[in-house]
């Protein structure tokens, strides 16, 4: 097992047979932006969650973002 493949499998949790059959770009191009998809998704989420907290009052918004670990 390559290194890329057992990045793969760490990041999509299983050791997938299809991926195996792709050559060592492909497999280099597909962690890049699964990386970068994950960045993304969590940076989209914190914002969502500071808008959604932004609709608290200030003495409410502070113990939440602190409940949440914000």
């Amino acid at each position: 097992m390559s290194a890329h493949d057992k990045t793969l499998s760490g990041l999509l949790g299983e050791d997938n047979t299809q991926i195996k059959a792709l050559d060592d770009s492909a497999k280099q191009r597909l962690i890049k932006d699964l990386e970068s998809a994950k960045v993304a998704h969590e940076k989209h989420l914190k914002q969502a969650m500071d808008n959604a907290l932004g609709q608290l009052p200030l003495l409410l918004r502070i113990p939440a973002k602190k409940l949440l670990g914000m």
